[in-house]
């Protein structure tokens, strides 16, 4: 429990800075919908970037179609970066910044620590992401927003997987590197990110839903099938556990320093 909370306390930081920073574009986002609303020509005729977010699909001026695609593309890039800079630096961190001795004289076995790190960088995924649900919540009350429920936690649902995923990942990487690897957790997830978007652009979206988590948070399948994509979920829940499993074997096995 101590190094549980040790590693909340290190993060906190971290946390209070990226959730300010994605509130805010969030808030931003929600706040100027009702003067979106009177841009339907607007969004009439956007090319490819209809395509990209499948906006041919749904109404883009409903309000879950505007927050699906606007406040939903904030949280689940913002909250990928943060969880794959987290992910990236937790086991790594404690090489390049010289702590792994203390911490390893600790009564904990090292497969222990590794679980316990993983364990708290989770929290603070779902941490963000409450932080995120309460600052939409605020907002849609302000503006005084129809809340249909289904709907709004099924794009956050969305979200936090995908960010749980990403982390994971990152966090599997982590155990492998002997330097800080923050280039290489964000570069995992804008490519992953790419990825999504290249598959709705190119007509492919069904075979690049496979390739990259983001496919979970399309909004037009949300709204227009109302459940989430059952397919993505177990692939990248396999693809996380698979390896998770990969990098603690590593980091047990590996020598520190």
């Amino acid at each position: 429990m101590t190094l549980f909370l040790q590693e909340l306390k290190r993060g906190r930081k971290v946390l209070l800075i990226w959730s300010l920073l994605v509130a805010f574009f969030v808030a931003v986002c929600i706040l100027v919908y009702p003067e979106m609303k009177n841009m339907k020509a607007d969004f009439s005729n956007m090319g490819a970037f209809s395509s990209a977010f499948g906006l041919n699909q749904f109404n883009l001026l409903t309000f879950f179609g505007f927050y699906g695609v606007e406040c939903g593309m904030i949280m689940t890039l913002g909250g990928s970066l943060y969880a794959a800079f987290i992910g990236i630096n937790i086991i790594s961190k404690e090489e390049y910044e010289k702590t792994a001795d203390f911490l390893l004289t600790q009564p904990y076995s090292r497969g222990k620590v590794a679980f316990i790190k993983f364990i708290a960088m989770q929290i603070q995924v779902i941490l963000f992401n409450l932080l995120m649900l309460i600052a939409a919540i605020i907002c849609m009350i302000i503006i005084k927003q129809d809340f249909l429920v289904r709907e709004f936690y099924l794009i956050h649902m969305a979200v936090v997987f995908i960010n749980m995923v990403i982390a994971s990942i990152s966090y599997s990487l982590s155990c492998f590197l002997r330097q800080n690897g923050t280039g290489i957790g964000l570069g995992l997830a804008v490519l992953l990110y790419f990825v999504y978007l290249v598959g709705n652009i190119a007509n492919h979206k069904k075979l690049f839903s496979k390739l990259s988590p983001f496919s979970l948070s399309d909004t037009a399948d949300i709204l227009t099938k109302h459940v989430l994509n059952g397919t993505v979920i177990i692939i990248w829940t396999v693809v996380s556990i698979v390896m998770v499993c990969i990098g603690l074997i590593k980091y047990v096995r590996k020598d520190i320093y």
